[in-house]
């Protein structure tokens, strides 16, 4: 069952909570660094900064988006998906579900082609996420294959790429 969700722009005061929830989620402070890093950040896309709220417009989910380039491309308009994360106490949910499709759907009404996650192998397939190797598009770190994944956000969107993704400076990768 889906909990009701709200989902808009993370805006100043909600950072905080945003990296509580970051905190929480991956039992650690690194995410919530990274993200503290990525809002300063070239690359970032603050309108793809998204929090899913509840009924007292509360973050209780978030996703962050930035620009990415391929070997092969130097355009900005590709995208990496990282972090995204839900409260625990929240999860299971269908919070973390409803933050991807809003900004898949954001992603593609703003023009870019495609996006590239490192993930869980078994939770992006069903949005629509395969092997980013399908495309010769491949991690700068070494990971499992089923792990690195890209979707098209528009029909070829990946086709005509290929090599080593370069994330955002703020990766450090």
């Amino acid at each position: 069952m889906q909990h009701p969700l709200t989902i808009r722009q993370e805006r100043r005061e909600d950072f905080e909570r945003v990296h509580d929830i970051l905190d929480r989620a991956f039992r650690g402070t690194n995410e919530s660094r990274l993200v503290a890093e990525l809002r300063r950040d070239i690359d970032f896309v603050p309108e793809l900064a998204l929090v899913g709220c509840n009924e007292n417009d509360l973050p209780i989910g978030t996703i962050f988006f930035s620009h990415l380039g391929i070997d092969n491309h130097a355009g900005r308009d590709l995208l990496a998906l990282a972090p995204m994360a839900v409260d625990p106490a929240m999860q299971l949910k269908g919070i973390g579900s409803q933050l991807v499709v809003a900004g898949l759907e954001k992603a593609r009404a703003m023009g870019f082609r495609g996006v590239i996650v490192l993930g869980h192998s078994e939770y992006y397939p069903k949005f629509g996420f395969e092997r980013a190797s399908k495309w010769n598009i491949h991690c700068p770190l070494a990971v499992s294959d089923e792990r690195f994944m890209g979707i098209e956000l528009r029909p070829g969107g990946l086709l005509d790429l290929s090599g080593i993704v370069r994330y955002a400076t703020s990766f450090g990768i």
